[in-house]
């Protein structure tokens, strides 16, 4: 159950990484 918490906190990370670049960009 952590494990899959842990990974969808990473997923979020990611998509929000994604949507800073596109907002600096």
């Amino acid at each position: 159950m952590s494990e899959a918490f842990h990974r969808l906190d990473l997923a979020r990370a990611v998509s929000d990484v994604r949507r800073f670049n596109y907002i600096c960009k």
